[in-house]
C-alpha cells in the first residue's frame, strides 16, 4: 500500500512538473537580436544625425516631436526657424526617421514577474553588460527584496547612454536586450480571463 501511495506521488510529480514546464516561460537567456531604442538613446541619436547632415552640434536645442512611427521629427519643416538649410534639415530629419525611438516596458508590479526580471537582470543583462563594457561601470542593482517588493528600479542604460555614442548603444541593446522576451510579449488571455 505504502509503495503504491508512493508512485502514485512520483507520477503526480511527474505530471505536475511536465505540466508547469509547459505552462511557464522559458528560462532568461540573453539572445541577441534587433536594439530597443527607448528615450535614454535621444541624445546620441540626435548627435549622429546632427553629424550626419553636417549641423552644427551647437543647434541641439531644436525643438522635436514624435511621428506616428515613434521616430524623432523637428518642429522646424523649411529650416525658418532654426536657420539650417532645407537640405541638411531633410537629411537630418531621414536621418532621426531610421531610429524609431521604441515605448519604455512598463514594469510589472507582480511579484512573480519581478523575480523573473530581477533573475534576467542578475543573470543576464549586468553580466552581458559588464563583460562589454568593464567592471563597475554599471550602477549596482538594488537587493531583490527592494527590487520585488518596494519596486526600486535598475536601468544600466540610463547610466551607459551618456557616455557612449549611438553605435556602442545599438550594439550593447542589440548584445544585451535590456528585457527578457517573457516579460514583454503580448499576454495570450487563457480560459481564466472568460471569468
Amino acid at each position: 500500500m505504502r509503495r503504491a501511495l508512493l508512485l502514485v506521488a512520483a507520477g503526480l510529480a511527474l505530471a505536475v512538473g511536465a505540466v508547469l514546464a509547459f505552462v511557464l516561460p522559458p528560462s532568461p537567456s540573453g539572445t541577441a537580436g534587433e536594439p530597443h531604442i527607448t528615450r535614454v538613446f535621444i541624445p546620441a541619436v540626435k548627435s549622429e544625425c546632427l553629424d550626419r547632415a553636417g549641423i552644427a552640434r551647437s543647434l541641439q536645442t531644436i525643438g522635436f516631436t514624435f511621428t506616428e512611427a515613434g521616430a524623432l521629427r523637428t518642429i522646424d519643416t523649411d529650416g525658418s526657424l532654426t536657420g539650417i538649410e532645407p537640405d541638411r534639415l531633410e537629411a537630418f530629419n531621414a536621418c532621426l526617421a531610421e531610429y524609431p525611438i521604441q515605448p519604455d516596458f512598463e514594469s510589472p508590479h507582480d511579484h512573480y514577474s519581478r523575480n523573473l526580471l530581477y533573475d534576467y537582470f542578475a543573470d543576464v543583462l549586468q553580466p552581458c553588460l559588464s563583460s562589454r563594457v568593464g567592471p563597475g561601470i554599471l550602477p549596482p542593482m538594488p537587493r531583490r527584496s527592494d527590487f520585488v517588493v518596494r519596486l526600486y528600479g535598475w536601468d544600466p542604460y540610463r547610466s551607459l547612454a551618456p557616455t557612449r555614442d549611438l553605435g556602442e548603444l545599438l550594439e550593447l541593446s542589440a548584445a544585451c536586450p535590456d528585457r527578457p522576451v517573457y516579460l514583454t510579449a503580448p499576454r495570450i488571455p487563457t480560459y481564466l480571463d472568460a471569468g
